[in-house]
């Protein structure tokens, strides 16, 4: 293994140690996770068959109607792809969207905090993004969002730092994620 690799890994090894969480968290308590035979959520198969029909070029919004946004919609047409009979697909994006919540938490805590601290304090945030009356078992908009309305926390706090003087690429990320 190069040495530069081995450098990343010594001081990044957190990194792989909330992926591995957020595998572990999705794989038992996500609906999309292979451990779960079917999901019954009214909600998410209504997103997968709007995923599903934009991927054979169906227009939404105008051949075929939910209200929620594009993003979603082409999340789910992706997971049809990865999985065309199932919400199997959408568990990397759960994963991804969990992993997300404790790197931005674990980024909050160390502004105010030590390393070790900041990562105890990351490990807690699934506990919260996962919490029942809020994520239902998966595939929820909220629980995806849920790393876009930290990493405006984590901006808006990183500019009370800087006396407001905000990264034109954290604007134009904000940005990005409230469309």
């Amino acid at each position: 293994m190069s040495p530069k690799i081995k450098l990343w890994l010594s001081t990044h090894s957190y990194l792989l140690f909330f992926l591995l969480i957020s595998i572990w968290f999705m794989g038992f308590v996500s609906y999309t996770s292979p451990l779960f035979y079917f999901d019954y959520s009214p909600d998410n198969n209504c997103f997968f068959t709007v995923g599903k029909a934009l991927m054979h070029g169906v227009l939404p919004y105008r051949d075929v109607f939910e209200q929620k946004g594009p993003y979603v919609y082409l999340m789910h047409g992706i997971a049809y792809l990865m999985s065309s009979r199932s919400l199997l697909g959408m568990l990397p994006f759960e994963t991804l969207s969990s992993f997300l919540s404790m790197y931005i938490v674990y980024k909050i805590a160390r502004m105010f905090t030590f390393h070790l601290a900041a990562c105890a304090i990351a490990i807690f945030i699934p506990v919260f993004q996962l919490f029942h009356p809020y994520y239902n078992y998966g595939d929820t908009v909220e629980s995806l969002l849920f790393p876009a309305m930290l990493a405006l926390i984590y901006t808006l706090l990183k500019g009370d730092q800087n006396r407001f003087t905000i990264p034109r690429r954290l604007w134009c990320l904000q940005a990005f994620w409230s469309v």
